[in-house]
């Protein structure tokens, strides 16, 4: 059988890094996936017929059929080790690659060879062309950066108990997400973790988070409410920008100012609950926001009921 190469894909490329120089830490799980593809390392050709055709080719997606249990929750088979590249960090494994990057549903496994999974890192699904569905294993501790972003058909993501940290951009763009639950032992969400997720309806912030960093939410076009957790202290610059279905935020008791543009372009924004401990509000935090309509409910005499008489909002005392 002629032997054909991995090609446009760059899987070729990315499993020959794995397994030689290009990376000394980092493996795929071991050579099975070798004697199963016929991959040549060196020339990046492989003689399975049936891998170029399926899983390799982005022209023809794996095709898979969604089943779910009697209560409408997605039933995932744990996926393959074989599909994932990862690297050691002690005797832990951090997914680092998948080698079938056209999968619909992705149920990632607890181990690899053995390992525990504690983390995923590097542009895994950024831009994958047909995932909606990925769960994560309980053990897993963080999602590094840009992990899933772009990945415009993820509709769905389970995240397990263990989870503490989501890098920066991890899921930038992902259009087609929803909603996601944010497990409770959650400290920390990146800058523009879910920037441009136009579909994102509704979210709560765990107690544990202390900070929304800048652009975490911007262009959450379809936003139309978020909680956030009590022991917020800071909310970064733009952080809701342009989130034009937002109505009503509640900015927690230890948040001291209303940063620069950080409900700017909220038009649809109609009740802002402001504690007394907000002693600022910087230029441009509601630009392009239909102040007239704004009612600021905040104690009488605060800092926030002096900038709503100022700028034509509605101060309603309480």
């Amino acid at each position: 059988m002629k032997q054909k190469k991995l090609g446009a894909v760059c899987l070729g490329t990315a499993i020959v890094c794995s397994l030689t120089a290009c990376s000394g830490k980092q493996k795929l799980i071991e050579t099975p996936i070798l004697e199963r593809y016929g991959l040549d390392v060196k020339t990046g050709e492989v003689a399975n017929e049936e891998v170029v055709n399926g899983y390799l080719n982005p022209e023809e997606v794996v095709v898979q059929e969604t089943k779910r249990d009697e209560n409408g929750n997605r039933t995932v088979m744990e996926a393959d080790e074989e599909l994932f590249l990862y690297r050691m960090d002690g005797e832990n494994a951090v997914i680092t690659g998948l080698t079938a990057p056209y999968l619909k549903e992705v149920k990632i496994p607890a181990t690899l060879d053995g390992h525990p999974v504690i983390g995923i890192e590097g542009s895994i699904f950024a831009e994958a062309l047909s995932v909606e569905y990925v769960e994560l294993p309980e053990g897993v501790t963080y999602i590094g950066e840009r992990v899933f972003e772009h990945s415009a058909k993820l509709e769905e993501i389970k995240l397990p108990s263990t989870i503490t940290s989501i890098g920066a951009y991890a899921f930038s763009n992902c259009t087609s997400l929803e909603e996601i639950k944010l497990p409770e032992g959650l400290l920390q969400i990146g800058t523009r973790t879910f920037s441009g997720c136009e579909s994102l309806k509704n979210i709560e912030i765990p107690s544990g988070v202390q900070k929304i960093e800048e652009f975490t939410f911007a262009n959450c076009t379809s936003l139309e409410s978020i909680r956030l957790s009590d022991n917020i202290t800071e909310i970064g610059q733009q952080a809701f920008q342009h989130c034009a279905s937002l109505e009503e935020v509640e900015i927690p008791e230890k948040v001291t100012a209303i940063n620069i543009g950080t409900f700017y372009g909220c038009t649809s924004l109609e009740t802002l609950i402001v504690p007394a401990s907000v002693v600022n509000i910087y230029p441009t935090a509601f630009k392009d926001c239909n102040m007239g309509q704004i009612s600021v409910v905040t104690p009488k005499g605060s800092y926030a009921e002096k900038y709503a008489n100022d700028n034509g909002m509605i101060a309603s005392t309480r």
